[in-house]
């Protein structure tokens, strides 16, 4: 017999949840550290933005001395406020991703918490329908 969105046998009273998840998986824990890892990668990359810079052109425009780094116009200054803008956003994306992990974290941690108080018998889903 098939419940919509669940799934039960009769020997074990086995519960499914509707994505074919087994109640005991981890999943949300997988996904929690693959987001915590891409948060730590936003961090980087904007600490790379804000740390590495070479502007071989700010004495003269005709001579080089050097490879450019995170250099995009001549002045310093306006590629100094750029790359604080890029780094401002690699933060931001950086925070998301890790508030994105904690919630899964959380999330993961309440089901596994209250994974067996739910009586899903079908005489149990039966008797409330009365």
């Amino acid at each position: 017999m098939k419940i919509t969105g669940a799934s039960y046998s009769d020997g074990n009273s086995q519960f499914r949840r509707s994505g074919g998840m087994e109640v005991g998986e981890k999943r949300l824990y997988a996904w929690s550290i693959l987001s915590g890892l891409v948060s730590v990668g936003f961090i980087i990359a904007g600490f790379y933005k804000i740390l590495a810079y070479n502007n071989p052109y700010e004495d003269d425009i005709l001579t080089s001395s050097g490879d450019a780094v995170n250099a995009y116009v001549g002045a310093d200054a306006y590629n100094l406020i750029i790359n604080g803008t890029y780094a401002t956003a690699f933060f931001v994306l950086a925070a998301g991703f890790l508030i994105v992990a904690g919630v899964f974290f959380l999330a993961q941690t309440h089901l596994d918490i209250h994974a067996g108080e739910t009586d899903t018998s079908v005489e149990a889903v039966e008797g409330q329908s009365e």
